[in-house]
């Protein structure tokens, strides 16, 4: 049942219209506590590699948690899919993209959109820093995946452990922290793209929660100094989802208005919006600390690619999900 509503971009559609909003969210703790211990059986581990012929050393393995429910698990269908939709994204890649705004549901409802803001990167990044939410652990500051690999269907990713260090030194705002990454998607679902367009390359996945205005300039600041310091060309993503569970109509409004505030020049009027109830975004902070950088290095120009919802793929408007590609560029 969990993976299966994961699949459906966590839109439950067909569902949510049957049962009480109260009686679904107190369903939905039931079952997210229950998939906890679900995915445990895949959980960190550390594991025996070769860094030479003579000698091993043990490297902390992130394996796949959602494969086969929010993306093919099959190698080979997996880049079937992904082939698809790029070779659908109709956009100009673009060597001055400094940061995109990508969804994280599930590919068939999503994946289309995260498409055209990674096609939009005419560049193959030395390294990414992924922004994303943590849905099911409160968590403070932003968390760092502190070292390792994660595993995809695709092969495996490298922690940029360097690009970690740097971050942490320019604000202790950062900080290492495995638990909140074992069980989180929005991460985990980007790595495919960037597999498939340009290989292993080294990444930073970074976990938030709810942040205030200083706090966002706070994780912008950091990131500008870490990337100057670290000298390489680095890609920084900021992984969000729009509106939840709305009829299209209300979700249109509500999805456009986020859009106006990231377009307004301000980096700080997503949250702002979002605080109002202008707007709904499940990770407006990342959106405004990924924009505040942008802002910082020249990056002023903001593009929306793609704006679409669940409903395009399901074709129910009666309580949809929203879903945004978007690129500052310079």
């Amino acid at each position: 049942m969990f993976r299966r509503c994961l699949f459906l971009g966590e839109s439950l559609q067909g569902i949510e219209g049957k049962i009480d909003k109260r009686v679904l969210i107190i369903l939905l703790v039931f079952i997210l506590s229950l998939s906890v211990g679900l995915l445990s059986c895949k959980k960190n581990e550390r594991e025996k590699t070769f860094v030479s012929e003579d000698i091993k050393e043990e490297v902390l393995v992130r394996n796949p948690q959602f494969a086969d429910a929010f993306y093919p698990g099959n190698p080979a269908q997996l880049k079937s899919m992904l082939e698809s939709m790029f070779n659908k994204a109709d956009v100009v890649s673009d060597e001055n993209v400094a940061g995109i705004v990508v969804p994280h549901a599930g590919y068939m409802y999503s994946g289309l959109t995260a498409a055209y803001a990674f096609k939009s990167v005419g560049y193959k990044p030395d390294s990414v820093i992924i922004i994303g939410p943590s849905h099911r652990m409160p968590v403070s500051g932003a968390v760092l995946y502190p070292e390792g690999v994660w595993k995809t269907p695709l092969g495996d990713m490298k922690v940029d452990e360097k690009l970690n260090e740097e971050m942490m030194k320019a604000s202790d705002y950062f900080h290492t922290d495995i638990s909140p990454h074992e069980i989180e998607h929005s991460i985990e679902v980007q790595l495919p793209f960037i597999q498939y367009l340009w290989g292993d390359i080294p990444f930073v996945p970074v976990v938030v929660w709810r942040g205030d205005e200083k706090s966002a300039r706070e994780m912008g600041d950091a990131l500008v100094e870490a990337i100057k310091e670290d000298g390489r060309k680095i890609l920084v993503v900021a992984t969000a989802d729009l509106s939840h569970y709305h009829p299209l109509t209300v979700a249109d409004k509500l999805d456009h208005e986020a859009i106006r505030a990231l377009e307004s020049g301000d980096p700080m009027e997503i949250i702002r919006a979002d605080n109002s109830g202008a707007t709904e975004v499940d990770c407006a902070f990342a959106l405004a600390a990924v924009g505040y950088y942008a802002q910082a290095v020249g990056a002023v120009n903001t593009e929306v690619l793609k704006w679409t919802t669940s409903a395009e793929a399901s074709g129910d408007t009666s309580q949809v999900v929203g879903y945004l590609a978007m690129k500052w560029s310079k």
